[in-house]
């Protein structure tokens, strides 16, 4: 029996639903208890607003208590909480070539009073801007892939952010090949790939993680935090069709091995592009070594026959549990919607639950679910990005 509520939904079903204001899309989505009782939600934007905020305590009524206008020219799709009181924003060039005026670098805000947050710093970077990028609070470090002047695609920068109105580089790192200002050639070029950072870089002790588009999962040793150096690297493109996207690091050993979950980014219309995206579990017990076990990706004759346009393939993880709790992996899939996954056997993947909101032709061309998270209470929350706004779901046993 499909939900009344006009969605496809198996294990997951709608808690509450909010357009923002008519600004239903969305590049990131984050959720953090604030405090004893209150728990918000911001959402960072793709399109006629910078961020919203969401207070979320209640789940079955989200209120929207502040929203930023955008800034002229400049995307600030993506967003972190930094130390449980400050909003950092990323700042990038808006994806129109007529834009020639934008801001490149981020914002932090103080999150002192959630209805009126303050900016406190802007932090620019000379060139296009910075993209999906990882909060280190025990570090107090900011891991930000971002377009450099000189460099041919996103490079990784390293801010140390413990005096959030001052914050300042210490580390910048690229693949061999990416600085074309001092001679270095991008060989992959000619074979129409891109060797660019892409994220969120993640820190797990000594390591960061991170996907590099065309050039697939890398591993850095950051024992050195100013510099940092390739560990091991493991690219499926080709023959398999690029775009990493996530390397999510799993913080415990399943089956007795160590693991990294992977996505390559679907970025075409369906059905003309993209039918080798996949999500990957890799094994990483021995790093130097990086075996991808088994892939996972939607199978569903009859949703595919609705599809004209969007994407449909992996996005974006939760971030939120880096343990895997449950054993329980949550993806997005654009036009798939939510995916639950089950990895108690890491070498066969099992879908568990998902969830495909109700598409509103008046306001979208498809479903295109974005980013997710899931909070300490167990509830999910999934944001759109061409319309479809912010959706809170749970669990039920089917």
């Amino acid at each position: 029996m499909q939900p009344s509520d006009g969605s496809n939904a198996k294990g997951l079903r709608l808690v509450s639903q909010s357009d923002l204001n008519d600004c239903g899309n969305g590049g990131q989505i984050v959720v953090r208890r604030m405090g004893k009782s209150k728990t918000l939600a911001v959402i960072a934007h793709m399109a006629k607003k910078a961020f919203s905020i969401v207070d979320v305590s209640n789940p079955t009524k989200p209120e929207l208590v502040f929203q930023q206008p955008a800034y002229a020219g400049t995307l600030s799709h993506k967003a972190r909480i930094y130390d449980d009181r400050y909003l950092v924003l990323n700042c990038e060039k808006a994806r129109d070539p007529s834009v020639t005026t934008f801001d490149s670098g981020f914002r932090i805000f103080d999150l002192k009073d959630e209805g009126n947050p303050k900016e406190i710093s802007f932090t620019r970077v000379q060139g296009d801007g910075i993209h999906r990028f990882w909060v280190d609070p025990e570090e107090s470090l900011l891991y930000a892939p971002s377009y450099i002047d000189g460099f041919s695609g996103r490079i990784l920068l390293i801010f140390d952010i413990s005096q959030p109105q001052r914050p300042r580089v210490i580390c910048r790192w690229w693949y061999p090949g990416q600085n074309v200002s001092a001679g270095e050639v991008p060989f992959w070029a000619k074979e129409n790939r891109s060797f660019r950072a892409h994220g969120p870089p993640i820190r797990i002790r000594d390591r960061i993680y991170l996907g590099y588009w065309d050039a697939g999962v890398l591993i850095l040793d950051c024992s050195d935090i100013a510099r940092l150096n390739l560990v091991s690297q493991r690219n499926l493109c080709p023959p398999y069709g690029g775009c990493t996207h996530t390397v999510l690091p799993i913080t415990r050993e399943i089956a007795g091995r160590k693991w990294i979950a992977v996505t390559d980014e679907a970025i075409g219309d369906y059905p003309n592009a993209d039918l080798d995206k996949f999500l990957w579990l890799m094994d990483v017990t021995n790093e130097k070594n990086i075996v991808p076990v088994s892939a996972y990706r939607v199978n569903d004759p009859k949703l595919f026959s609705r599809l004209t346009v969007g994407s449909f393939g992996p996005h974006n993880l939760n971030e939120n549990d880096l343990s895997v709790a449950n054993n329980e992996l949550y993806v997005c899939w654009y036009s798939g919607g939510v995916r639950v996954l089950d990895i108690t056997d890491p070498f066969s993947l099992r879908e568990k639950a998902y969830f495909i909101p109700k598409h509103d032709p008046k306001k979208q061309a498809a479903i295109q679910t974005n980013d997710l998270c899931v909070d300490e209470r167990g509830l999910i929350y999934c944001i759109d990005r061409w319309g479809a706004g912010l959706h809170i779901l749970e669990k039920y046993a089917t």
